[in-house]
Order: C-alpha cells, then structure tokens, then sequence
C-alpha cells in the first residue's frame, strides 16, 4: 500500500455542510488498479488537504485522477469552494508498481556423467535482464564424488538471460556407488526463484573396476616338486602386468610362495605319503590377493598332492644287450656257448644275432647278446641279479666271467 496526499489551492468546505465531507472527497476520486482504503485530513478544521491511503490490486501501476467540475457546483461529485469557484483542471497521478525482479530457474546440461567429469547446470532468468546479477546457489552430494569446494554464487552478465554452475568430480581408481549431485537456487535479493524449476540433479558414474580372478582350481601339484600354476585375472581398466599378486592367509600359507607376477609354488617340495599340511590330508589352503592398486580381490584356493610312481625299472620296453667279457681259453677266443644262461622269453622276444669286438693285442673278446621287446615284467632283472654265471671253463688263474645289464640307446 501507499499514500496519496491531494491538496487544493483554496478550501473545498466551510465546515457547515451537513455530508460527510471526506466522504465526498473520496467519491470524487477516481482510482485505477487499486482502491482507496483510508482517508483523512491534515489538519483537523481545514478542508484543503486530504491524505488517501492506496490499495494496489497487484503488482501494476496505479493511476488516481480527481475529473474536473464540468457543471454546476450543485451536481453530484461537484468540487467547488465555498463561493461557487468550480475545479478548474483534473489533477491525475500514475504511480508504477514495484519493479519486476528475475525470476530464476535451473536445469542440468545432462542427466548423467562419469567420474572425473564436470556435471554443469544451466539458470535461466526471465524478466528483467538489466545490469549483471549475482544469486546464491548449493549444491550437495549423495556419495563421494564431489572434488573441491563447490561454488555457492552464480552470476549473470549484464543483458545475459542465462549463467553456468559447473562443479569437479575426482576421477580415482576406487570401486564406488553412483553419486547424486544436486544443485538448488537459494534465496536472495534481486531475483525470485522459479518453484516449479528451482533445483535438478546429475548422477555421476564410477568407471573403476576390481580384478576378477579367472584361475580359481582347484589345483593339483605332483609330489617332489614345488611348481603349482600361474594365476591369472581380468580387469576392465587395468593390463595384466598392472596387477600384483600376494598371499594373505590361508590354513597352510606358510608352505607356498607367490609372485607379484602370479607364480604360485611350494616353498619346498612335498611328499605324497606323508603330507605335511595342516590337517594332513594333502589338500593344502592359502588365500590369495591380486590387486590393481585399489582394488583388492581375494580367492581362497586349494592344490592337492599327486602321486608319482616311484619304483625303480632297470630296464624298459624296446631293445637291451647284455654284454660279458671272458678271457680267451688255449689262446682260443670265447665262444657264444659261453654267454649266461637267458630264461625262457616269450614268443618274439628272443635273442637277436650276436655281435663279437675283438680287441687287438689282448686274448679278450666282448659279446653283446640283444634281447628283443623286453619290458619291466620280463626275466631281464632276473638275469641281472646272478652275478657270475654260464658254464664252461674258467679262465686262468681262477678268474670268473661276470656280465652286466644295459639299457641300448
């Protein structure tokens, strides 16, 4: 509301007339966008001055106009003096209405971005784009992506209908949940705020990601060595070689070792008869970690002894000699009839043809005897444990005829 003061070059009223005369007044006055809610005198006895209390009907101007007496001072609404001097003019006065504020809005550039981005927000002003203007502004967060401060004003260029608000993002290497970033327009003067647009949102996406571990067992390790396996895992933002590899527990960790590359071995080898894990039924447990630097996974695993067939074959499938050295007898060099004896062999595996080396200068004579298709099944052990055999006579001065079994390469 406001006031109006009207003022007369002379009184309108002696004090005598029998109407309300600030009452006739007001009906005298004429009032566009708004009404009159009060009235009275400046000074009490004096009918040349009026104060009217104004009533706007709403954010627009006001116009208050007293028409000038056009007829005889006895008409209705006649401003006359006392002495029948009639309203010369017709007094008019506009007051505006308040000025009209900005009103602001905010939207966001794009509904989503990836960590290490920068959401941005876009405000709007209607109105009034005169001169440069500064608003108040927050922005909050639902996660742990926000990096720096925030800014909490935004302005407006001069002439400028629209600002930015852009706020930084950290780009690490953490598996997180999706942030929300919310930015509002907060109260201030100068400006009023959009209710229907006074805020909007972005989620920001995490790009990070864990090793996953593709080399799970389980694992099996033959007895007396120490060889296990290389590990191995996938990560969507880390090379293979990126990846570090370590134990960090298990019931029998103590009894491996694992490089940073993913080498995982026994610290010594083990025996399959007699396990030395912690429950000692040859399964040994260690947990392991591979991590990008960030990221930690764990895999619990299991590698299980294997047995390995220890016992001992002289000899093996295929062709094998035997060989004896017997001196010469009367000069005369040994014949084959002094080999040792063979046990019966199967069908296809008897004695192939004999092969004689003379050695020149001396009366000894090496023979190979070559048995055919013998395996570990076969009387060839037999053989080999007899020592001294085959008849004949012995050479001079007592000495025995011995012989060998060898494997031929």
């Amino acid at each position: 509301m406001f006031n109006v003061r009207l003022a007369f070059t002379e009184e309108v009223f002696n004090g005598n007339e029998s109407f309300d005369k600030n009452q006739a007044i007001q009906d005298a006055l004429q009032v566009s966008g708004g009404t009159v809610s009060g009235r009275r005198r400046v000074e009490r006895g004096s009918f040349d001055r009026w104060i009217f209390r104004i009533r706007p009907s709403g954010n627009g101007a006001v116009t208050l106009t007293l028409p000038e007496t056009t007829g005889a001072c006895s008409a209705t609404g006649a401003i006359c003096t006392p002495g029948g001097t009639a309203l010369s003019n017709a007094p008019t006065v506009t007051v505006p209405g308040p000025a009209s504020v900005p009103e602001i809005s905010i939207a966001a550039g794009s509904s989503t971005k990836s960590e290490g981005g920068s959401p941005s927000f876009t405000l709007t002003r209607t109105g009034s784009l005169t001169g440069a203007l500064t608003m108040n502004v927050d922005v909050s967060e639902n996660g742990a992506m926000l990096k720096g401060t925030p800014a909490d004003t935004v302005t407006f260029g001069a002439s400028s209908a629209t600002a930015d608000l852009s706020v930084a993002t950290k780009d690490d290497e953490v598996v997180e949940s999706a942030s929300v970033i919310t930015a509002s327009i907060s109260a201030g003067s100068g400006y009023s705020i959009d209710s229907s647009a006074a805020q909007d949102t972005v989620t920001v996406a995490d790009d990070d990601a864990a090793p996953v571990i593709t080399s799970t067992g389980p694992f099996a390790a033959a007895e007396n060595g120490t060889a296990i396996a290389t590990l191995t895992a996938t990560d969507q933002d880390t090379a293979a070689s990126g990846l570090s590899w370590s134990v960090t527990g298990g019931a029998d960790q103590d009894k491996f070792t694992l490089s940073s590359a993913g080498v995982l071995a026994f610290a010594a080898a083990k025996d399959f008869e007699a396990p030395d894990d912690a429950d000692g039924d040859g399964d040994y447990e260690v947990t392991v970690r591979v991590t990008d630097g960030a990221n930690p996974v764990e895999a619990t695993l299991t590698v299980s002894l294997t047995n390995v067939d220890e016992t001992v074959t002289p000899f093996g499938g295929g062709v094998h000699s035997i060989a004896y050295i017997a001196q010469a007898s009367s000069g005369q060099p040994p014949s084959l009839r002094n080999a040792p004896r063979v046990p019966e062999l199967p069908s296809g595996r008897g004695l192939a043809a004999p092969r004689t080396m003379q050695q020149a200068g001396f009366g000894i004579v090496m023979k190979t005897l070559q048995l055919q298709s013998l395996d570990a099944a076969m009387a060839l052990p037999e053989i080999a444990g007899r020592g001294p055999v085959g008849p004949g006579p012995r050479p001079p001065g007592g000495g025995s005829r011995e012989w060998e079994g060898k494997k031929k390469n």
